[in-house]
């Protein structure tokens, strides 16, 4: 009973050191990042309705799925707290605890049938199974049940009371996740290592190592939020030949989307029949509101079909990087 306690007063409480505070606050601002990241991407690719058809679905589902993950991540520090007092290695208590609770959310995918399908998709789902529980792992390892929980309370529970959600391909959201997963476990690594453990030697240059070190973090977010699109000036990959010589397939172009200045020979991103296309403007007409446009593709014998209105355009082309646009074709496609 008395280890019983122990174990609710250091995994639930923090009644220890600092640094699981610090782990707690990494947690944090984990999760915030990679729900930021996920959701600035709506303001590009656009919002719509969450999946539940009313207040009361949603509230049930949100209820369900926070007992869900509390029990979970309790059981999981309950497990990492046995296998230390059986004395089992560390590295071999964290590696048994991260592969069983992967296999287990594994198990619970493959009854659900998310990824219907696609090959592709079942592979990437099983791949962020194991390294979210590696991540979850490690949270709970170094501060308890509360780190472990406050992730996956911010990325799995609060986004069902969350009346909309962004429009993102399946497979760009899995890619996203999977990556912001692996630089928070190396990030959260290297904060606790041993090296910088001893480097921390007061209060004041614990905190100084964590802002810098969150800095560093949101950097990388935010290269990400750029290359999958969700800045005002985004990398897009180049699919067709239309635009050849001077933009090939598998390019990447850079597109402005707040730049207004366009005029006749400027190549732009347009909205056409649910599709964006990259093609120079020829010519343009004045209207009695406003100005449409007339494009064609370079290597094209003819004008496209109709007009391009001015809420056609996505943005304007301003630069392009040849044959690095592939990895991104295949995750959009």
């Amino acid at each position: 009973m008395n280890d019983f306690l122990k174990f609710i007063k250091i995994n639930v409480f923090l009644k220890e050191k600092n640094s699981r505070k610090d782990c707690v606050l990494w947690s944090f601002v984990f999760s915030v990042l990679q729900l930021s990241l996920l959701y600035s991407g709506g303001f590009v690719l656009g919002f719509c309705k969450n999946d539940y058809l009313n207040t009361v679905d949603a509230l049930k589902n949100f209820l369900l799925t926070f007992c869900v993950v509390l029990m979970t991540e309790l059981f999981r520090a309950i497990v990492i707290f046995a296998l230390k007092k059986a004395r089992f290695n560390k590295y071999v208590n964290y590696i048994f605890t991260a592969i069983s609770f992967a296999a287990f959310n594994f198990v619970i995918l493959l009854y659900s049938d998310v990824y219907g399908d696609s090959t592709i998709n079942f592979v990437m789902y099983g791949f962020l199974a194991l390294i979210n529980s590696l991540l979850l792992t490690a949270l709970c390892y170094k501060s308890g049940a509360l780190a472990s929980f406050l992730f996956s309370f911010i990325t799995e529970v609060l986004i069902i009371i969350i009346p909309f959600k962004p429009v993102i391909n399946e497979k760009m959201e899995l890619f996203i996740k999977i990556l912001l997963c692996m630089i928070f476990l190396i990030t959260l690594d290297c904060a606790f290592s041993k090296e910088s453990v001893d480097k921390k030697r007061n209060y004041v240059s614990r905190k100084i190592h964590n802002a810098f070190t969150m800095t560093g973090v949101a950097a990388l977010c935010f290269v990400i939020a750029f290359i999958c699109g969700f800045l005002s000036v985004s990398p897009v990959s180049v699919a067709t030949g239309s635009m050849d010589p001077e933009i090939k397939i598998g390019d990447v172009v850079i597109v402005s989307k707040n730049d207004k200045d366009i005029s006749v020979g400027d190549i732009i991103q347009f909205r056409r029949n649910g599709k964006t296309v990259i093609h120079r403007i020829i010519s343009e007409q004045k209207q009695t509101e406003n100005t449409v446009y007339i494009t064609k593709g370079d290597a094209n014998n003819t004008a496209d079909d109709g007009y391009v209105t001015e809420d056609d355009i996505v943005g304007k082309v301003i630069y392009s990087v040849p044959k690095i646009g592939y990895l991104t074709l295949w995750l959009h496609s």
